[in-house]
């Protein structure tokens, strides 16, 4: 058995995950479950990225899955780490909101454009939190949203997840029915990210 990839920097956690860069290839990213964590996102985010990629749904809207890694924190998932022009990791839409990188309208426009290209393709959002979209690109040349997390299913044996796996019509369906709803949802949060940074804009 080789030795366990030894991870040094990690720049985000969740609830359930760590994301660390990974030290051999900086455009890469391992998510690790946190111990005593209460479900599997690795095990959910892997199978969903490699349907929708069988599927033959490849964007720059989604990272992609590049298979399991045993580390010094535990078993990994490799995705692809989005990144900026400099090679930093991309922020996600909520610190982007709070630091003044995008406007309201902005935000707004990007988040009408991943949820239009997910509706397309019957990618199916389940958590529409600004922490789950990052941006990529540059705003001189575009940016979009890339869909780091929350995507597919909460747990691989529920029964909705299992049809819409093997049945394409309900997924689409599936797809367009939590869009809907979660679309509403993600632009009241860009309120009340807007208002929470005017609050913090007059403290200063």
């Amino acid at each position: 058995m080789s030795p366990p990839l030894i991870l040094t920097e990690k720049f985000a956690a969740g609830r359930y995950r760590m994301c660390w860069r990974h030290p051999l290839d900086l455009s890469l990213c391992v998510k690790v479950s946190i111990p005593g964590a209460s479900k599997n996102d690795n095990a959910n985010e892997h199978h969903y990225l490699r349907h929708l990629s069988a599927r033959g749904v490849q964007s720059r809207h989604l990272p992609r899955s590049h298979g399991w890694v045993n580390t010094n924190h535990g078993l990994g998932l490799v995705t692809d780490l989005i990144l900026t022009p400099d090679g930093t990791p991309a922020p996600d839409l909520r610190f982007a909101i709070l630091n003044g990188l995008v406007d309201e309208n902005r935000a707004t426009q990007l988040v009408s454009d991943a949820f239009d290209w997910a509706t397309e393709h019957g990618v199916i959002v389940l958590d529409a939190r600004p922490q789950n979209f990052v941006i990529s690109g540059h705003p001189s040349s575009g940016e979009w949203l890339v869909l780091i997390d929350g995507l597919g299913t909460y747990n691989l044996t529920a029964l909705p997840y299992r049809l819409a796996c093997f049945f394409r019509p309900y997924e689409y369906w599936r797809a367009r029915q939590k869009i809907k709803i979660r679309r509403k949802v993600m632009l009241q949060k860009i309120q009340a990210l807007v208002a929470q940074k005017a609050v913090l804009s007059n403290a200063q």
